[in-house]
């Protein structure tokens, strides 16, 4: 019977394995001085964006907002901050970055996964 649990245990990890490879996880450090409220992504091929990511928090400056299971793959980022005004990034790649820094006047710059 240990055996059967084992075998099925191993079983449904290798089926969701290709499922949780294609998820991605994307960090946003802000670096500015003023606090980011809206955070939006949009598939690249897509002219609208979905939901406020942030969903009514706040990424203070200094701080950190991880989204964890987000689909790989290459995406536009909006961010609004605590003034309004608006940040837009292009081309965000889960595949290849897991930390973006915002900086002051809407800079960004990806840092390798960690």
């Amino acid at each position: 019977m240990k055996r059967l649990v084992m075998t099925l245990a191993l079983a449904a990890a290798a089926a969701m394995a290709p499922v949780l490879a294609q998820a991605g996880k994307l960090s946003l450090r802000n670096e500015s001085p003023v606090a980011i409220t809206h955070v939006y992504v949009s598939p690249i091929d897509v002219d609208r964006f979905g939901p406020d990511l942030l969903q009514g928090a706040q990424i203070a400056p200094g701080a950190s907002f991880t989204f964890r299971d987000l689909a790989n793959g290459l995406y536009d980022m909006k961010l609004v901050d605590a003034t309004g005004a608006e940040c837009m990034l292009k081309d965000v790649d889960y595949f290849q970055y897991s930390i973006w820094t915002i900086t002051q006047n809407c800079g960004a710059f990806g840092g390798a996964v960690s």
